[in-house]
C-alpha cells in the first residue's frame, strides 16, 4: 500500500473556510499549503447559497491540487458547534479476554444510539467507566473485569449539514472524517490539563457565535449557543470609528482595556502613506461594553447549567480572547471563577484561533498511532 505522508484539514467556521496540507516527516508535522475563503454562511434552513458554498469548496482543493502533486483521499473536516449535538447514554459489554482492550471500548460505544432523528452520530467522548471491582475509571484499557459499564458522550452531526459534504465528498472524490471543533478543544485540553474526569467549563469564540459547554474529562455534558460572536468585538470598531473590517481586525490587535487613558491617548494604524489616530478611551470604552455584553451571555448560558459550585473556565477559538485586559474583564464578570485561555504552545500556531486546529492534527496523530510532541512548522502561508 503507498504510504501518503500528506493529511488534509478543511476548517469550516460561521462564514469562512481554510484548508490545510501538513507532511509527516518523522515525528513532526510541516506545513505544506494553507488556503482561505469566505462564503454566504448559515440560516434557518442550512447553508445560504449552498452551490456558491461547493463552488468555494471545489476551487479550495482545485488550488491546493495546484501546489501538492499526490494528496490523500481522506479529508478531516472541523466543523462549528452550530451544527453539532451531543446526547449521553450508557452501555455495557462483556469482557472475554479477561483484560479489557480497545476493541471492547470501541464494541461499548458502538452500542450506544442517537436518540435525535435529526442528527448523525459521528463519534463518541468518554463520561467515565466502571466494572464491579472498579467503581469509577477514566482509561478502562488494560483493566481486570467480566463486564464494561460506560456513560458516553455521543457527539452528532446536524443530518443537512453532513449530508451537504457527503454529496460535496463524492463529487470531489474524498472521504470526509467529520469532528467537532470544541469536542477537539476538550480531546487536547484534557491531555494539557491532565486532570482525569475533571468538571469544567469551555467557552469557545467563534467568528459569528460563541459555545458555551459543559464538560467532564474531555466528554462534552451540553453545550448552549451564544449569537454574537467574535467579530462582533470587530463589528463594534467598525461601527465606532467608521473603517473597514481588515483596519478594525488590525486595531484589535493593539488593545489594551487594562490602560489607564487619557482623553490625548490613541491608537495609531499605518493608513498607507499617513497614520491614523484613534482615541484611545473611545475605543476601549466601546470594546469594554462589548465584552461587557458577551460576558452577561455567557454568564446566563453558565447559569442554565445549575452546577452547585464554581469550576475552572477555559477560553478558546480566536484572537479576541487574546486582547489586553479581557481575560480579566470576563474573570470578573463571571463571578470570579478559575478562569484560563488554552493556547497553543507552538511556533506560528500560538494563538487561540489555531487552539481546534492543533488539537486536529494531534487526534489525527493519536488515531493513526503515531508520535510527535510538537510540529515542526514552516512560514505560515495564507492565500485568499
Amino acid at each position: 500500500m503507498f504510504y501518503n505522508p500528506i493529511i488534509t484539514i478543511l476548517e469550516v467556521n460561521t462564514i469562512s473556510l481554510r484548508l490545510f496540507a501538513f507532511k509527516k516527516n518523522g515525528p513532526f508535522f510541516r506545513l505544506v499549503e494553507s488556503l482561505s475563503a469566505n462564503y454566504d454562511g448559515v440560516g434557518a434552513h442550512g447553508f445560504n447559497k449552498p452551490d456558491k458554498l461547493f463552488s468555494i469548496i471545489q476551487d479550495l482543493f482545485a488550488r491546493q491540487s495546484q501546489k501538492i502533486k499526490f494528496l490523500p483521499s481522506k479529508v478531516y473536516v472541523i466543523l462549528p458547534q452550530t451544527f453539532i449535538n451531543t446526547a449521553i447514554s450508557e452501555s455495557e459489554v462483556s469482557i472475554n479476554s479477561r483484560y479489557v482492550t480497545k476493541r471492547d471500548v470501541t464494541s461499548l460505544y458502538a452500542k450506544c444510539a442517537s436518540p435525535h432523528p435529526d442528527f448523525m452520530t459521528i463519534g463518541y467522548a468518554p463520561v467515565s467507566f466502571k466494572s464491579l471491582n472498579n467503581p469509577v475509571m477514566f482509561n478502562p484499557v488494560g483493566q481486570e473485569c467480566t463486564k464494561l459499564y460506560g456513560v458516553v458522550s455521543v457527539i452528532l452531526l446536524e443530518k443537512r449539514i453532513k449530508e451537504f459534504f457527503d454529496k460535496a465528498a463524492k463529487r470531489l472524490r474524498k472521504t470526509f472524517i467529520y469532528l467537532g471543533e470544541s469536542n477537539l478543544c476538550m480531546e487536547k485540553a484534557d491531555k494539557d490539563i491532565n486532570i482525569a474526569g475533571a468538571t469544567r467549563l469551555l467557552i469557545n469564540f467563534r467568528e459569528e457565535h460563541i459555545s458555551a459547554s459543559l464538560c467532564k474529562g474531555k466528554a462534552i455534558l451540553s453545550t448552549k449557543i451564544i449569537d454574537w460572536g467574535a467579530n462582533h468585538v470587530i463589528y463594534a470598531l467598525q461601527d465606532l470609528l467608521k473603517i473597514d473590517f481588515n483596519k478594525a481586525t488590525i486595531l484589535s490587535n493593539k488593545l489594551n482595556l487594562n490602560v489607564n487613558c487619557q482623553d490625548n491617548d490613541f491608537y495609531v494604524l499605518n493608513d498607507g502613506d499617513k497614520l491614523a489616530e484613534y482615541n484611545m478611551k473611545a475605543v476601549n470604552k466601546r470594546v469594554a461594553n462589548t465584552f461587557d455584553y458577551l460576558s452577561q451571555n455567557i454568564k446566563k448560558a453558565i447559569d442554565s447549567f445549575k452546577l452547585d459550585t464554581s469550576v475552572p473556565v477555559y477560553i478558546t477559538g480566536s484572537d479576541v480572547c487574546e486582547i489586553r485586559g479581557v481575560k480579566e474583564l470576563l474573570n470578573n464578570a463571571l463571578g470570579g471563577e478559575m478562569l484560563q485561555t488554552l493556547t497553543p504552545k507552538l511556533i506560528n500556531f500560538d494563538n487561540t484561533s489555531n487552539y481546534p486546529l492543533v488539537s486536529c492534527v494531534e487526534w489525527i496523530d493519536n488515531e493513526t498511532s503515531s508520535s510527535f510532541n510538537f510540529f515542526k512548522i514552516n512560514k505560515w502561508r495564507v492565500r485568499r
